[in-house]
């Protein structure tokens, strides 16, 4: 699950993992320019870059181990 709100500063965000009992993972560099979708978790320093397409967001994701696809549906 991935959390956006907009905020005085621009956008923030915050992941978690309900099915591990992991939540409140910080987003950072969230940014939204119609259409596309940018944020990173540091934490894991991962990237992850999509395109907004009705209510999905799907794109790509990279972190130290590799890349592959992700995709969020409101």
């Amino acid at each position: 699950m991935v959390d956006f709100e907009t905020v005085e500063e621009g956008l923030r965000g915050t992941l978690a993992f309900p099915e591990i009992g992991r939540g409140g993972l910080v987003l950072s560099n969230v940014s939204f320019e119609a259409p596309i979708v940018h944020f990173e978790l540091s934490e894991f320093e991962t990237v992850f870059d999509g395109i907004l397409e009705g209510d999905t967001t799907s794109g790509d994701f990279a972190d130290s181990d590799g890349s592959g696809p992700f995709s969020l549906k409101r």
